[in-house]
């Protein structure tokens, strides 16, 4: 986006408490010039200048970071066209796709843009749209390669980015995308190319980025008159302050140290009150911080608000705090009616009343006025204690306990109509969030026995069925929660059991294994019931039916007691699947036979494996392109299953074609990509070629140095692939690594999924395998000991991994 609207809010005091805060507000004529005077900035737009093409700037909330953004972007572009000047504003909703989507967009418009230019941006935006028959897929990684690649037949770029620190942690971090050392490094592949302007508040994650670049720092000293003029302005929107206009003038000025959020605030605070002694009583008495005159808004609504509207502006305020995504009004606004079982007419205008200066509007989301207010409201200053749920485990007690409820309406019982229908989607908002994110706020959330009982209640209707089978697949495209890199359906089904833990653990420890109990049963009956259902009313050898034999497949995967029934089921599906032949017929065929080549490595099968992997790709290959991205998970599982065989060449030339598929549909540094890439680092370690090992397990090993030294938590994502990471340190024998890395994988699938789940057992078993050759014999025999029982129910006596544990267990 090329102008401040993104950005920009209605001026904080224009009006009282309740006037509405929709229109944007620009920067005042006149202001910014300062930035003129520094010699580090004329530098950095000089293009003739041979000084580092990075400027960070800086400084703390509040002090019109955003406004000397736009002068930037505004003096760069009355410059002339040296260079295309493209600017995104970020917010708590954005991402690095968002960004680079932007400034493809503005990329595409510019009179510098050549046909091949822009030709190269509309394929390369196009072919991000994702749909329901896939995971969620994050653009940034892809788009990110794609991005350096565009840019090299760009014209010259100087790019301007204000408040890159108020993305989300996991963009930020150096052990996730790390979006600030990715610009910086844009800058290095394409020097002299292009320029880099980034505005921030002084956070530790965009300093250790761009510490070695410029910077400029603002400071109160150099937004002096800006400062004055924006004070001038703010109070002569008031009458009753104007006549003291030089006195209060003076006063804020003085304490605001150059902090224009608390000037705003400062002079609305002197225009609520009624009379000139009051208002200059009130000036000698002016709060020092922002946090302090946030508090005082909140004082001030507590006089002027009703209880009910206070009780709704604290509901506001939870959801812009709590939610895993911003919400658009209207789903804000029917969260609030469920909660409060209340219909709430003009839901956008009274927002605005209850929330006054906190909040604004911007493109139908409700948003804090400014990111302040997040900080205000994650501290801990004593007037917290008069906002409603506003601690994070109380405040998402309150979100689950109302998205729960809302599913468990009876119109959700049985959805009559088609879920991607225009009339469902219009008529239930709110749908999409409750769907996707009902658990994880369950899962923040204080122990609670209302949550705990309104959750049994939930599983003994026909609600959670609809829920899992129909509201969840359709939604989870547009999870913005992590969801297994495997074939949707797989992925699908591990992530509703996931799911079905973390429901779990919101239960004490007396009731966990009753309430996994009952949960499981009613999948595994609603599954059943599903398949009787499809193979009654359209055959028994119908697409439909073969869906339910697959889903039901998966659903058995997951349950120990019904996992020795999965190959017939599936054998059954495959048997359908040979009597059609429609792409949609394929698709399935291709899912049945992956499904069932998983089932038999689990089983410790890999030749049967091995076989029907390839039958997969034979039949595939005049049915779908070489680099269809359903294929890589093909290519990967048969790539594993050579591995286990010994078959290290073969394994290294199908993981290679998985990667390539997954580079290409996905990015090279995608979760996607990271399932084939340390498994293909394992097969090159057995095959005695560590360097390219290690080069492809970089980043995986500093995020596992990063949680062991520095209790940094490791990205979900992640922990999946630790198994093949600590399998590489076994290849070079760095015993004591992987004995780590098999640690941490250990403790996170108890927590997870259990001590009796399949992924939990192979887990522990390698944790062992590395302790033993660590030299630990004492506790590897102890750990053998207590998982051979575990594996024999299980896996059954005549896995690989039971006669293993046992051999190993003679043998100390």
């Amino acid at each position: 986006m090329a102008t401040s609207s993104k950005k920009r809010a209605a001026s904080i005091t224009n009006g009282p408490w309740t006037d509405r805060q929709q229109e944007k507000r620009q920067r005042l004529p006149k202001t910014c010039e300062w930035i003129q005077r520094e010699p580090v900035y004329r530098a950095w737009k000089d293009w003739e200048d041979t000084s580092p093409p990075v400027l960070w700037i800086h400084g703390p909330p509040g002090c019109g970071k955003s406004h000397l953004a736009q002068y930037i972007v505004e003096d760069l572009r009355a410059a002339g066209d040296t260079s295309a000047v493209l600017s995104h504003f970020c917010d708590a909703g954005s991402s690095p796709a968002s960004v680079l989507r932007s400034i493809l967009a503005q990329l595409l418009l510019h009179p510098q843009a050549e046909k091949d230019l822009k030709d190269k941006i509309t394929k390369t935006v196009g072919q991000l749209s994702s749909d329901t028959n896939s995971a969620p897929l994050d653009a940034s990684y892809r788009l990110w390669d794609k991005v350096t690649a565009i840019v090299e037949d760009a014209p010259p770029i100087t790019l301007v980015i204000d408040g890159l620190d108020e993305l989300p942690n996991k963009y930020l971090l150096p052990q996730e995308f790390n979006f600030p050392f990715r610009l910086m490094e844009l800058t290095g592949i394409m020097a002299g190319y292009v320029k880099l302007l980034v505005l921030s508040r002084t956070e530790a994650s965009i300093q250790n980025a761009f510490q070695d670049s410029p910077e400029i720092q603002i400071t109160a000293t150099r937004v002096r008159d800006d400062a004055e003029q924006f004070i001038s302005s703010e109070i002569t929107k008031h009458d009753n302050l104007v006549i003291h206009k030089d006195k209060i003038m003076d006063v804020v000025l003085s304490q605001s140290e150059g902090i224009f959020q608390w000037a705003g605030l400062a002079v609305k605070a002197l225009s609520q009150e009624p009379t000139i002694e009051k208002i200059l009583e009130r000036l000698e008495n002016l709060p020092d911080s922002l946090g302090d005159l946030y508090a005082s808004i909140f004082e001030c609504q507590s006089s002027e608000l009703g209880r009910g509207e206070i009780l709704l502006r604290d509901g506001i305020l939870r959801l812009m705090l709590f939610a895993v995504r911003p919400l658009r009004v209207i789903e804000i606004a029917n969260f609030l009616s469920v909660e409060s079982n209340v219909f709430i007419p003009n839901f956008e205008s009274k927002a605005i009343q209850v929330c006054g200066a906190l909040v604004k509007i911007e493109e139908g989301i409700l948003k804090p006025m400014h990111h302040s207010l997040r900080d205000f409201l994650q501290g801990g200053h004593p007037a917290l204690q008069y906002i409603t749920g506003i601690k994070p485990d109380v405040g998402n007690l309150f979100i689950s306990r109302t998205l729960l409820k809302y599913l468990a309406h009876s119109k959700f019982g049985e959805i009559p109509e088609p879920i991607n229908s225009d009339n469902f989607l219009s008529t239930h908002p709110l749908a999409e969030y409750a769907t996707l994110y009902w658990v994880h706020h369950a899962s923040q959330a204080v122990s609670d026995g209302d949550l705990q009982e309104q959750i049994r209640s939930f599983f003994y209707k026909n609600n959670p069925k609809e829920w899992a089978d129909r509201l969840l697949p359709f939604f989870l495209h547009r999870s913005v929660l992590p969801v297994p890199p495997r074939p949707f359906n797989t992925a699908r089904f591990f992530h509703l059991f996931s799911l079905k833990s973390q429901i779990v653990n919101c239960f004490d420890s007396p009731h966990k294994a009753e309430v996994d109990d009952n949960i499981s049963k009613y999948l595994r009956s609603a599954y059943e019931e599903f398949l009787e259902q499809a193979r009654a009313q359209e055959g028994p050898e119908s697409l439909p039916a073969l869906q339910r034999l697959l889903d039901l497949a998966e659903v058995y995967s997951w349950l120990p007691d019904y996992q020795k029934q999965v190959p017939t089921v599936l054998q059954a599906a495959l048997q359908v699947s040979s009597q059609h032949s429609t792409p949609e017929a394929q698709d399935l065929a291709i899912a049945t036979h992956q499904a069932l080549a998983d089932q038999y490595k689990r089983n410790g099968k890999y030749e049967d494996a091995q076989k029907l992997l390839e039958k997969l790709l034979y039949l595939a290959q005049d049915r779908k392109p070489l680099n269809d991205p359903k294929l890589m998970f093909a290519w990967d599982s048969l790539g594993w299953v050579c591995m286990r065989r010994g078959k290290l060449e073969q394994a290294a030339t199908h993981l290679q074609n998985a990667l390539d598929i997954a580079i290409e549909h996905y990015g090279s540094q995608s979760p996607m990509t990271l399932r084939s890439k340390v498994t293909l680092a394992e097969v090159l370690g057995k095959l005695g070629r560590h360097n390219e090992a290690e080069a492809l397990c970089a980043s995986l090993k500093e995020q596992l140095r990063q949680y062991c030294e520095n209790n940094v938590a490791l990205p979900k994502d992640s922990i999946s692939h630790l198994n093949t990471l600590a399998a590489i340190y076994m290849q070079e024998e760095k015993y004591d690594n992987a004995k780590e890395a098999y640690r941490v994988v250990v403790e996170d699938r108890k927590r997870i999924f259990g001590e009796e789940n399949r992924l939990t057992l192979w887990a522990e078993m390698q944790w062992g395998i590395a302790m033993d050759k660590a030299g630990d014999r004492v506790a590897a025999k102890e750990a053998f000991q207590r998982l051979v029982s575990r594996q024999e129910k299980v896996l059954g006596l005549d896995h690989p991994d039971v006669k293993e544990v046992k051999r190993l267990l003679k043998e100390g």
